[in-house]
């Protein structure tokens, strides 16, 4: 069973995020992603002012699950979501980025970047179909 929670403990989230490849950013909030006992990934994300931003979401190093992934990065738009939060941003660094910002129904912008409003999005989650990769 996938099970997706908050890392409480800095030096948790530093390990985990050594696991996935990625260097520690201790001003972000993490999601940790595991399936039963194994570890998955972590997914990373801030808010600033009225907008948030998932920075970064990853699979751990030997693991490749990106229905997990993508999870993990609509139980962060749930979060961003119960704290107010209706503008949010999936920050792109490298193709699967694209892929997940997709996944989760977010669109690209005039500038290019990934935007998706958060009002009413789950509240009828049928309108909102997932998007090809």
């Amino acid at each position: 069973m996938l099970k997706i929670t908050p890392i409480n403990d800095k030096e948790v989230q530093k390990e985990l995020s050594a696991a996935c490849g990625l260097d520690f950013a201790p001003e972000r909030m993490a999601y940790q992603i595991y399936e039963g006992e194994k570890f998955l990934g972590i997914a990373e994300f801030y808010i600033s002012g009225k907008v948030g931003y998932i920075s970064r979401i990853r699979n751990s190093v030997g693991s490749f699950d990106t229905d997990a992934l993508e999870i993990a990065g609509r139980a962060v738009l749930n979060f961003l979501d119960l704290c107010g939060i209706k503008d949010v941003v999936c920050e792109v660094h490298e193709p699967l980025d694209e892929i997940l910002a997709k996944r989760m129904t977010f669109e690209k912008d005039s500038d290019g970047r990934y935007k998706i409003n958060l009002v009413g999005f789950f509240n009828e989650p049928c309108k909102r179909c997932k998007k090809a990769d």
